[in-house]
């Protein structure tokens, strides 16, 4: 009887897959670390209210200007967070927090988005059209003026 006849095969490792908290906080460091390699999440909070999810992110206090970065980089990144700058009494520092909604709420800030888009868009060819029509009168306008001048 030989060890290999008493081997157990193992199971095969198991992934572990990340939470959803993991990978927001993998997203919004991924965002972050652009502008401020050393930027670290805090804390991150859910809201049972309306199921949004708040991430402050400490940037590095290296440079002075690092949490205003921290914070257009997220904003640039998560168009539909809500994201501002805190000041931490406690450990006398400036954080950037993002509030993100739920997907119900992103999904209805999207569309409202998308909907001011669309009619931002309208609205400036509506006026390009008015603008033309306008100097097209002026031109004909003046044209006939000087047509009916000129004829006299």
């Amino acid at each position: 009887m030989g060890e290999s006849d008493d081997a157990v095969a193992l199971p095969a490792p198991v992934a572990v897959r990340a939470t959803l908290a993991q990978q927001l906080c993998r997203r919004v460091l991924n965002s972050v670390h652009a502008v401020d390699a050393s930027a670290s999440i805090t804390s991150v909070s859910r809201w049972d209210h309306d199921n949004a999810t708040l991430v402050r992110i400490r940037a590095s206090e290296a440079h002075e200007g690092a949490p205003h970065g921290v914070v257009a980089a997220l904003r640039q990144h998560w168009p539909l967070a809500r994201v501002s700058l805190v000041e931490n009494l406690v450990e006398g520092t400036t954080e950037a927090q993002m509030l993100v909604p739920s997907t119900d709420e992103q999904r209805m800030l999207a569309r409202d988005q998308a909907f001011e888009l669309n009619g931002a868009r309208r609205a400036r060819a509506f006026a390009k059209a008015v603008a033309l029509a306008a100097l097209l009168s002026f031109v004909v306008l003046v044209t006939s003026s000087v047509t009916a001048t000129a004829a006299s």
